[in-house]
């Protein structure tokens, strides 16, 4: 028996915390406050000890989001660059960190120390 869930015709898909945090770009804290004063979907408990959102939730949230500022999801796709996954792509994901990263030198420029010979010319006085 093979039964597809679907609401209006779409499947219906779990995500996990992980994936949801992704989708929508929030801190696990950020997500949990909106979800507690209602402007983020909430999760559904799938298991005794395991939770999850439905893709379809979090879709139409970014959706909103996006109408809320004045854009469509059709320019907001159009707008982003090719996205690299760094877990099946780890190379190209490399060699796009580096052209977006300029090199710069990090280390503590070298400090002079103090020797003896210059104490002693400071302290000496005639």
């Amino acid at each position: 028996m093979n039964t597809v869930v679907s609401i209006n015709n779409v499947p219906v898909r779990f995500i996990r915390k992980r994936e949801m945090l992704h989708l929508t770009g929030l801190s696990s804290s950020s997500a949990y406050h909106l979800m507690s004063i209602g402007l983020l979907p909430k999760s559904i408990k799938i298991s005794e000890k395991s939770v999850a959102w439905l893709l379809s939730d979090i879709l139409e949230w970014q959706a909103k989001r996006l109408a809320e500022n004045g854009v469509s999801a059709t320019e907001a796709a159009n707008d982003q660059e090719e996205l690299i996954d760094p877990k099946t792509e780890p190379k190209k994901a490399i060699a796009a960190r580096k052209q977006r990263i300029p090199k710069t030198d990090h280390r503590r420029p070298a400090q002079k120390h103090a020797t003896a010979n210059d104490s002693t010319k400071e302290s000496s006085h005639d």
